[in-house]
């Protein structure tokens, strides 16, 4: 059976037993399986179903006696808030197998298709060895340049969490060197050994904790997390409900007019850019130093288009 079906059966399954609970018995998940196109399966398949979800991905379907049907069990020291995210990342699996499988051999497929990527970017590779470092809990060393200069250094690294952004793969480590917690690009990475040295010190939850209130990247020492108010045009307002700039975005005022957003985030470089990319469509109300920061920004770019000006007069 392809990978795709496989994968987008399992992605029903857990739909229908996660919160908020309705305990379906085999029979309804059958049914709602043969609703969405998929060939009802028989006792063993949904057992091996879960079986595979346990052992691949660490996901426990289980079956309560008393209500007589299945629910997701999600254990305590979980973070249930992560789980949504980790569903999708099995969704865009999913679509993933299902267009390699489409797509076979016919290359005239490429017409029907355009993709978002970066032929340049260079790290993927070590993703696999990552991984199974942090299952591990193995300690890592690499060598990496970083953008802001052009010195190599060896890296000695307890590797904690693994995360994208822009397209782009980012470990979040306890780095040995700076004797706290650092951001690697993967791309700047090279030379990467998993090594025998192990650590027992919980890494995941510690980066989890670092980065709970930063879009993007960088973390600034400096910084703490601040609130900050965001008022939209209503219609840029539509997609940033949409798409929420931040897990912590909540909403202050929805009229006809504007839309204001609140964020509990850590002011840093890609916090700036996200709010420039809004351009004359958003405009910050709080903090103050957030406020004089884009400003400034904005001042200064228009200073550069009055330079172009008064140079093509002359």
């Amino acid at each position: 059976m392809k990978k795709s079906i496989i994968l987008r059966r399992q992605l029903r399954l857990i739909h229908m037993v996660e919160k908020p609970y309705t305990y379906p018995s085999q029979k309804t998940i059958e049914d709602r399986l043969r609703e969405y196109g998929i060939d009802a399966a028989a006792e063993r398949t949904l057992e091996w179903d879960r079986k595979h979800l346990r052992d691949e991905y660490g996901i426990h379907v289980r079956y309560d006696t008393k209500r007589k049907g299945y629910y997701l069990d999600i254990p305590p020291d979980e973070d249930v808030s992560e789980f949504p995210k980790f569903v999708n990342l099995l969704e865009r699996r999913e679509r993933l197998e299902f267009l390699s499988e489409s797509i076979g051999g016919k290359h005239s497929a490429s017409r029907y298709l355009q993709l978002e990527g970066n032929s340049q970017f260079s790290g993927l590779e070590l993703l696999s060895d990552i991984w199974n470092a942090m299952l591990a809990s193995r300690v890592i060393q690499f060598t990496y340049r970083p953008y802001t200069s052009d010195e190599t250094k060896d890296r000695i690294v307890e590797p904690g969490l693994l995360f994208e952004y822009r397209n782009r793969w980012y470990l979040a480590a306890y780095c040995h060197t700076a004797q706290s917690l650092r951001t690697f690009g993967l791309d700047r990475m090279r030379k990467l050994m998993v090594t025998d040295q192990t650590f027992t010190t919980n890494r995941a939850d510690q980066c989890r904790n670092y980065r709970n209130h930063v879009i993007g990247v960088t973390t600034p020492s400096d910084e703490e997390e601040k609130e900050v108010l965001l008022r939209f045009t209503a219609q840029e307002g539509k997609y940033v409900k949409s798409l929420p700039m931040h897990s912590s975005q909540q909403i202050v005022e929805d009229t006809p007019t504007h839309l204001i957003i609140k964020l509990i985030v850590t002011p840093n470089h890609e916090l700036e850019r996200e709010i420039l990319a809004y351009g004359e469509e958003v405009e910050v109300l709080a903090p103050d130093s957030l406020r004089e920061k884009i400003k400034s920004r904005l001042q200064k770019a228009i200073a550069k288009y009055a330079v172009m000006a008064i140079n093509e007069k002359i």
